[in-house]
């Protein structure tokens, strides 16, 4: 499941209804820092971009502002920056996107078939129930290493817990100096 939900892919629904929080959207934005005499300062020009608004980096005032739109409308949103945000550029700042909602899109994830194997496996497998085995044997080998390190850390830690060292005087002395 979380291979063939790694090769989904977003496409366009083509409805013409209002988003709502969940959904996909294509927007279209200008970005720009408002300057503390209310001026704006170009700072993305015509962007495209695919936002899952149910994401959890995505702002709630941003969704706030989009939930209730529909593909053809256009509106403003202005969003304070953390002081301590990595971009030092805008950091502290207020950014006013400029936003056209280009449209409603949705994830499609393929379903398991023997051509979605053979495409997503560069044709290493060529049928579901290879392809199946396979992911089996990878999983049981990894179960296997991981059984074998938690071994290994278990005795090493009982070893450590049973060991006594003496530690000589001059090492204790020339810690203490240190």
């Amino acid at each position: 499941a979380r291979i063939l939900e790694a090769h989904s892919e977003i496409v366009p629904t083509y409805e013409d209804r209002e988003i709502i929080a969940g959904d996909f959207v294509s927007i279209k934005y200008n970005s720009h820092t408002v300057e503390n005499d209310g001026s704006l300062k170009l700072i993305e020009e015509n962007q495209k971009i695919e936002i899952p608004l149910a994401a959890d980096n995505i702002r709630p005032e941003f969704i706030d502002a989009i939930a209730g739109k529909k593909p053809g409308d256009s509106l403003s949103v202005e969003l304070k920056i953390e002081e301590d945000a990595e971009n030092k550029e805008v950091a502290g700042k207020t950014i006013r996107y400029d936003i056209e909602i280009l449209g409603i899109m949705k994830k499609q994830t393929p379903d398991l078939t023997d051509e979605t194997v053979e495409k997503i496996t560069h044709s290493k497998y060529t049928t579901v129930d290879d392809f199946k085995a396979a992911m089996m044997e990878q999983l049981n080998a990894a179960a296997q290493r991981e059984s074998e390190e938690s071994l290994r850390v278990s005795a090493v830690a009982k070893v450590c817990d049973l060991a006594e060292v003496e530690i000589p005087e001059s090492l204790i002395t020339k810690q203490k100096n240190f």
